[in-house]
């Protein structure tokens, strides 16, 4: 269900909930190795991702595939460095809002017996 604005027009993303960018850097800079800033910003399967790559960094044997592993998730995580400002502004988007450049939903037609 679509909530209207004032102008009775439906708004392209509605404000959903409240994410701090400066909790995501924080947790970034902090427990950032762990993924906690996207578990924070509600990305749950890349903070997964992000956690099982650097456990399987840790653990590969070899010298070559390790830090390969290692370098794969580096990248990764310096990548979240430039990428939060926009992560964290989806995060306090309404996630299912249709944005503007696609058409919106067909409208739901309920049947009850009467």
């Amino acid at each position: 269900m679509w909530i209207e604005n004032e102008s009775g027009k439906r708004p392209d993303r509605r404000p959903v909930r409240s994410k701090s960018l400066g909790v995501a850097y924080a947790l970034w800079l902090i427990l950032g190795v762990f993924g906690a800033h996207r578990f924070y910003l509600g990305s749950f399967p890349v903070g997964l991702a992000q956690v099982c790559l650097l456990i399987l960094a840790l653990v590969t044997p070899g010298e070559i595939e390790g830090r390969f592993v290692l370098s794969v998730w580096a990248v990764c995580y310096l990548a979240d460095l430039w990428r939060l400002p926009r992560l964290a502004m989806l995060a306090r988007t309404d996630p299912l809002a249709v944005p503007r450049d696609r058409p919106a939903p067909p409208p739901s037609v309920t049947f009850t017996k009467g």
